[in-house]
């Protein structure tokens, strides 16, 4: 019998070689295609598996805008869906990617609350003093700035008053509070320009152990394998102390929520910034800033809860300040 166009009939609609037809396609395509529908998924398999997939992490959101656009571009091109439902895979995998991480957690209860601000100042900041009117003004107990421009804790002193008569200062980390705080040793393993641990102690309810950490950016001064390293080190000593009091970490980690070294401290930590509200970005610089990128972050020993997380300007600044409530949980989680 003569194919319809040997004998003149129009063909069937399903015979063009569009993505999805009326026609059967060979079961050997089709399994090819979803397949390659489905790969943007496997990123979620194997993310963890080498540090160096970190920078994919933190480019996530520029992958999915360029290559989204790429495959809607060939879509049209070719005439084909099949591009098209890749993109919708892809940027479905992207913002459960970015959104996972800022979603709010449940907010419980504590007791014997007190409050805690963490800045990065930023060293070459031209308005210091504002940016230490501005953690002040926060009427946080506990003030923790990080990369901070000399003579930046007398700065803040003065902006703190009375009220916060005690302090620690490293290299270029200050902790200024309205308890009493003793100096401990750093980490083993850590930089100890970039972690001040201090003991700090209220006069009602219980003391705690804070890390005020100002971590080495990955891109521009190190590597996401030594970063991860750090971050191993750092999780473990804070969950050693941890045993005996509870710990706060406060500061600019220059860790993206999206990377692992995020999941391995939000795994043993509470993330206070996401306590009953979505969790914002933190770091403002110039394109940077398309990246949607969370680096500043206060995680808290399990047994100790947050309530009211928000951000706040830090003047001359490219990042933005954090804060929080924070105390022991009235139901441990």
């Amino acid at each position: 019998m003569p194919s319809p166009s040997q004998s003149g009939l129009p063909a069937s609609p399903g015979a063009g070689p569009g993505f999805w037809s009326l026609r059967s396609r060979p079961t050997g395509r089709w399994r090819l295609r979803t397949a390659l529908v489905l790969v943007p998924w496997i990123w979620f398999l194997v993310r963890d598996a080498w540090p160096p997939l970190n920078v994919g992490s933190v480019a996530m959101p520029a992958i999915a805008v360029l290559g989204g656009a790429a495959l809607v571009v060939g879509a049209a091109a070719t005439r084909r869906l099949f591009p098209l439902a890749v993109a919708v895979s892809l940027i479905a995998m992207t913002a459960v990617t970015v959104i996972a991480p800022v979603m709010p957690q449940a907010a419980i209860p504590i007791t014997s609350p007190l409050t805690i601000a963490s800045a990065n100042i930023y060293s070459s900041n031209r308005t210091p003093q504002a940016a230490a009117d501005a953690l002040a003004a926060t009427g946080a107990d506990v003030l923790v700035a990080v990369e901070t421009p000399l003579g930046f804790a007398d700065l803040l002193g003065s902006a703190a008053g009375a009220s916060h008569p005690y302090d620690a200062v490293g290299a270029e980390i200050v902790i200024r509070s309205a308890f009493p705080i003793q100096v401990l040793s750093a980490p083993p393993g850590v930089a100890v320009d970039r972690v001040l641990v201090a003991a700090v102690r209220p006069p009602a309810g219980e003391s705690f152990t804070l890390f005020a950490v100002h971590l080495i950016n990955p891109i521009e001064e190190s590597s996401f394998s030594y970063q991860q390293a750090v971050i191993h080190r750092l999780d473990q000593r804070a969950l050693d102390l941890g045993r005996t009091s509870p710990v706060v970490i406060a500061g600019d980690l220059n860790l993206s929520d999206r990377t692992h070294g995020y999941r391995i401290l939000s795994t043993d930590f509470r993330d206070a910034m996401r306590a009953g509200a979505w969790a914002g970005d933190t770091y403002l610089q110039g394109i940077w800033r398309f990246a949607l990128l969370r680096i500043d972050h206060l995680f808290l020993s399990r047994t100790w809860c947050a309530a009211d997380p928000s951000r706040f300007e830090v003047p001359g600044s490219d990042h933005e300040g954090i804060r929080a409530t924070i105390g022991p949980c009235l139901l441990s989680k």
